[in-house]
């Protein structure tokens, strides 16, 4: 329920959309709900089983934004999500490594771009702006590093097929509508995970949206 109401909040931000996250009124709902889900996080395997692109679509979608405290909030929502596969999932050695080695990529100080959180030596990176070219390369960065957690900590090829469905048809929903805060971060994930067996329709769709975004633009 929390993460279908943190979805919900997210996708009400388009009804009145800003440039950024923080400044949009439903901004401190999503803050509230992000910690209760956190909370809820730690070692709940079931809570990741089940709600695995649900989560994967919130990080992507509000990494690298707003307080420090927030930017945490969200590192720490994947890494609790990523470790309780690690500790419940009944996966092969070779792929538990492997995911092991991804969660530990996580707390690395190379990977705190991807989240705009401090510097392992106090100094903060929140120069870094939410939308551009170096915040939307951290969101392609974070995506591809999450369609290989899709990949490997599946239990079975359709659980992982289901998976990634299911995180495309959130970021389709998110990215066809106006909202700058979000939608060219909807579209970074959308490259990521549709880049085979692309759908003609969503292609068009894909051309529409960016054909009146370029014209908005000029």
């Amino acid at each position: 329920k929390l993460l279908s109401r943190l979805r919900k909040a997210l996708n009400r931000t388009s009804l009145r959309p800003t440039r950024h996250l923080p400044d949009n009124t439903v901004w401190g709902e999503i803050c509230v709900l992000l910690r209760l889900c956190l909370s809820t996080s730690f070692d709940s395997g079931v809570q990741s089983q089940l709600y695995l692109p649900e989560l994967f679509h919130l990080v992507t979608m509000l990494a690298n934004t707003g307080s420090t405290e927030i930017r945490l909030m969200v590192h720490r929502l994947l890494v609790n999500t990523i470790h309780a596969m690690c500790t419940t999932f009944p996966l092969e050695e070779i792929k538990l490594a492997r995911l092991k080695a991804l969660l530990l990529s996580l707390s690395e100080p190379r990977n705190d771009s991807l989240f705009n959180i401090p510097c392992r030596d106090g100094v903060s990176v929140s120069s870094i702006q939410e939308i551009g070219v170096p915040a939307l390369n951290a969101t392609e960065s974070l995506a591809v590093l999450l369609a290989e957690v899709s990949t490997v900590a599946a239990p079975s090829i359709d659980l992982s097929n289901a998976w990634r469905s299911r995180w495309m048809s959130l970021v389709a929903s998110t990215a066809f509508q106006s909202n700058p805060a979000i939608q060219p971060r909807a579209f970074t994930v959308m490259g990521c995970l549709a880049r085979e067996d692309v759908d003609d329709d969503l292609l068009y769709q894909v051309l529409v949206a960016l054909r009146n975004s370029i014209g908005r633009f000029m």
